[in-house]
Formats: structure tokens, C-alpha cells, sequence
């Protein structure tokens, strides 16, 4: 059993974990318990972001590719998320970002003549966070 205080409401809560595994220690079954809900935010997030939820095939192999693939952005993701100043951001602020220096980038192509060098123009940084919900900093 474990008790959890409300720091706010000043409340405990009491909690009990089962599991059927006797052999495993209390620790363990929390760790797991605790990573369950880890896996179950990748999903989320693959199917919400990253088209898992939208991709529809019946090969096996296509399947295979595309789930391991949103679950691989996922991470990526993540892994950006923490090496950022982006604390504040969402996944979805995070691709809006990308997508708008994508087309920014794409647009100055079209309308710029070689040899410029478009990829550090700050034209495209204030081009590509005209979607983010937090744009402030960006």
C-alpha cells in the first residue's frame, strides 16, 4: 500500500497494487506499474501526431515500418523536447515549428536567386512560428 499526500488540499490518498507475480519485490511492481502509463503517453502521442492512428495497410511489413516509425519520431521528439529551451512547447508547437521552417524555407527558395545562403536567414525563424500556440521565444 501506498499513502500520497496533497501538498495543496492537505489530503492523503491510500493506494494498493496488485500484482501475481509473488516472487517480485514491492519496488519492481511499482517501477512497472509507473512505466506502464510511460507507454501508454508514447501511444498517445504516436497515434496523435504521428499518423499511427491514421495509417491504414494490411502488409505486415508496411505495418511494422510505419508504427516503429511514429514511435521512432516519438523519441525523437522527446529527445529534442530535452535538449531544448522548449520546456514550455508542445509536440504540436514543436512540428508546427519544424513545418513552418520547412515551408518558409521552401518559399525562399522560389523567390530567391543563387548563391544566397537561405538557411540561416531570420527571415525563417520568424517565418515558422506563425502556428506555434507558444511563440514568444522560439
Amino acid at each position: 500500500m501506498t499513502i500520497t499526500t496533497n501538498l495543496k488540499k492537505n489530503k492523503k490518498s491510500r493506494k494498493i497494487n496488485f500484482s501475481t507475480d509473488t516472487e517480485q519485490s514491492y519496488e519492481k511492481i511499482l517501477e512497472y506499474y509507473s512505466l506502464r502509463f510511460q507507454v501508454e503517453f508514447s501511444f498517445r502521442d504516436a497515434k496523435q501526431f504521428f499518423g499511427l492512428e491514421d495509417f491504414m495497410n494490411i502488409k505486415k511489413i508496411r505495418i511494422h515500418n510505419f508504427a516503429n516509425l511514429s514511435l521512432f519520431m516519438n523519441n525523437v521528439t522527446y529527445l529534442y523536447y530535452e535538449k531544448s529551451n522548449f520546456e514550455k512547447y508542445s509536440i504540436s508547437d514543436i512540428k508546427s515549428l519544424f513545418m513552418g521552417k520547412r515551408y518558409a524555407s521552401e518559399l525562399l527558395k522560389l523567390s530567391y536567386k543563387p548563391p544566397i545562403d537561405i538557411s540561416n536567414l531570420d527571415i525563417i525563424n520568424k517565418m515558422s512560428n506563425f502556428a506555434m500556440i507558444h511563440r514568444d521565444s522560439a
